[in-house]
C-alpha cells in the first residue's frame, strides 16, 4: 500500500508576493520625461503640434489637445500625455505588456525627440 500525500494548501504570503510583484511590473512600464526648454509658450505649443503630427505619422496614435492643454496620445498598448509649461515639457508614457521590452529603446527616442523639437 502506497503512503498518503499530505496536500501543501497555498500559504497566504504567496498572493502578498505576487502583489509586490505586480507593483514592481507596474512602475517598469511607465516613462515619465520631464525637460526643461527655452521656448515661448505659443513656440513649445507649435512644437507639441509637430509631436503629434509626427506620433500620427510615424506610430499611428491618436492625438487629441484636452481642455486643460494637455496633448494625450493613445494607441492600442500605448497611452500617455505631453504637458507644456512656460519653461519645461514633460511626457508621461504607459506601455502595455507588449512593448514594455521595448521601453528603453522608447525612452531614448523620446529624449532625442525633445532635443530636436524644443532645444
Amino acid at each position: 500500500m502506497l503512503p498518503q500525500i499530505a496536500r501543501r494548501q497555498k500559504a497566504a504570503p504567496v498572493g502578498f508576493r505576487i502583489r509586490r510583484l505586480l507593483v514592481k511590473l507596474g512602475a517598469m512600464n511607465e516613462i515619465t520625461i520631464v525637460r526643461s526648454h527655452k521656448l515661448s509658450l505659443k513656440n513649445a505649443r507649435l512644437a507639441a503640434e509637430h509631436v503629434a503630427v509626427d506620433l500620427k505619422n510615424k506610430f499611428d496614435l491618436n492625438c487629441t489637445w484636452g481642455d486643460d492643454g494637455v496633448l494625450h496620445f493613445e494607441r492600442p498598448g500605448v497611452n500617455g500625455q505631453l504637458a507644456l509649461a512656460t519653461h519645461e515639457v514633460s511626457v508621461n508614457v504607459t506601455l502595455g505588456m507588449f512593448f514594455m521590452p521595448f521601453r528603453p529603446l522608447l525612452e531614448s527616442k523620446i529624449n532625442e525627440y525633445f532635443d530636436k523639437r524644443f532645444a
